[in-house]
């Protein structure tokens, strides 16, 4: 199911940093296209929600990742 929190769980996983709110920043350091892959695979297996993975890697902050699933899953 997608929902906030169950989001947020999912990209402090795959960041492998608390991730506790959307605005949470994303750079060289903890976004890299193993991040991008390992999203893709989540997004797909939790949420039934495939995204563009150009679309994601040029996300700067969480709150893009997670409008960007919202604007996929229609």
């Amino acid at each position: 199911m997608f929902n906030t929190q169950n989001f947020l769980n999912i990209m402090s996983e795959i960041l492998e940093e608390e991730v506790t709110n959307l605005d949470f920043q994303l750079d060289e350091e903890n976004w890299s296209s193993i991040s991008v892959v390992s999203c893709l695979a989540e997004f797909d297996d939790k949420f039934n929600i495939l995204v563009n993975g150009d679309s994601l890697a040029k996300c700067e902050n969480v709150q893009d990742v997670y409008n960007l699933l919202e604007s996929t899953n229609g």
